[in-house]
């Protein structure tokens, strides 16, 4: 973030800068106003955050970086070791105490609930809230030890299979013992939902809280609930839907994560919703169900979920796809083909074609 005045500054050089440089390039002297120019954007440009050097002078050092002598993050840990060796179906943790901080998991590999994300969801948020998680700096979440028994629910809900604490740390009555004591001590959490799995009815709710009272109140298992607005937009889902139905529920095997993509295979005995319990952003990822494109929508407030109409073996395939990605694509196609001929409008100089001096008798 830069303040108004420099960010005009930077505007304005990076404006001038190429025209400058254009002109140096053809003219080739270095102490002309265009040399002195570019040195001028050059250094607009680079000093804000290009300079690594400790001056002394406060006033000075407060704008630049002065880098200090960091931890080595790649001591290894054997604690998350084994957490990546634990289990092939996927999970996340939570860190007590401030172990395994919130954004530092997905340097080692591991998923947790938060992060400090540019860009957060809004359903994700409001769920968070209302179940009672308290968020610091807007993104990060920590929990006291007391406060877990009111929050059980909710990291079955979440997926959270194993919490982390520092060895030895004071748990209280509340928590079981750690299952594993490494650099850090890991409690096993067998409650936790699939991450994604197969139920035969789905449940309506009116608002967030509605559906945080529906969780901390069942004691039966993962379920699909769709907010009633959602759910009257889609006929095709109402003959599964009603708290007294019958409900089975499946979870989900053969898993395979990437970056961008997830991939599961399911056994349905019948028609019902397979719910995925990662975060649901409309018109955003790719789905297929066997290789075919289908359509999913918002279950369980935050996550995303698709319709099966009757029995089988299902391999659901979801990859993220933003909506604007091809427009994203040709853009910086078009970038790079300015880039390219602005170069070369610098580098490429014009020599003008000799003529013949005249002749003097």
């Amino acid at each position: 973030i830069v303040s108004g005045g420099l960010g005009v500054l930077l505007v304005a050089s990076t404006l001038i800068l190429p025209l400058a440089a254009r002109r140096l390039v053809l003219h080739r002297k270095w102490g002309s106003k265009a040399g002195i120019m570019t040195a001028l954007c050059l250094f607009v440009m680079l000093a804000h955050n290009g300079m690594h050097l400790e001056t002394g002078w406060n006033k000075l050092d407060y704008y630049i970086a002065n880098p200090r002598m960091r931890p080595d993050f790649n001591v290894p840990s054997s604690a998350v070791e084994v957490l990546k060796e634990t289990s092939t179906e996927p999970f996340r943790v939570f860190g007590m105490y401030t172990s395994l901080f919130a954004g530092f998991m997905g340097y080692v590999g591991i998923e947790g609930i938060n992060g400090p994300d540019p860009l957060m969801n809004p359903y994700y948020i409001e769920l968070m809230t209302e179940f009672g998680f308290k968020r610091y700096w807007g993104w990060c979440i920590l929990i006291a030890v007391p406060e877990i028994p009111m929050l059980e629910r909710a990291l079955d809900v979440l997926n959270v299979r194993y919490l982390v604490t520092p060895n030895n740390a004071p748990l209280g009555s509340s928590l079981q013992p750690p299952i594993i004591h490494k650099d850090l001590d890991i409690l096993e959490r067998p409650r936790a939902w699939p991450r994604a799995f197969y139920t035969s009815n789905i449940i309506s709710y009116k608002t967030a809280r509605d559906f945080v009272r529906m969780v901390n109140s069942s004691h039966e298992g993962p379920f699909v609930a769709m907010q009633k607005v959602d759910l009257e937009n889609m006929s095709e889902l109402m003959e599964l839907a009603g708290p007294n139905k019958r409900k089975t529920t499946i979870p989900a095997t053969d898993y395979n994560l990437t970056n961008n993509t997830t991939s599961f295979t399911i056994h349905a005995p019948g028609p019902g919703v397979i719910a995925l319990m990662e975060s649901f952003i409309p018109e955003e990822f790719i789905v297929t169900v066997n290789g075919m494109p289908t359509k999913y929508f918002r279950v369980n407030h935050a996550f995303k979920g698709v319709r099966v109409s009757r029995a089988g073996t299902y391999r659901i395939d979801f990859k993220y796809r933003p909506k604007l990605w091809y427009w994203s694509l040709l853009l910086a196609a078009m970038g790079s083909v300015i880039i390219v001929a602005l170069i070369a409008s610098i580098l490429i100089v014009r020599i003008p074609p000799a003529t013949d001096a005249p002749c003097l008798d």
